[in-house]
């Protein structure tokens, strides 16, 4: 979530070995209702604008 908050656009996680492992990692890069990630970009807003926290949903890549 840190590299995420400071303006990532992309994951890539190691080791997802089953479904149950990908669904977790989507849940981690997705905001509430859809995921669980908090909400804490610091960097993101200066990088990505003051909107960010509405559009990352579907601008933020999850690689497994």
């Amino acid at each position: 979530m840190k590299a995420l908050d400071a303006g990532a656009y992309g994951i890539i996680c190691p080791m997802v070995n089953t479904g149950g492992d990908a669904a977790r990692l989507v849940s981690y890069v997705r905001y509430p209702p859809t995921g669980s990630r908090s909400f804490g970009p610091t960097r993101a807003n200066f990088s990505a604008g003051a909107d960010y926290g509405l559009h990352a949903d579907e601008q933020v890549v999850a690689l497994p």
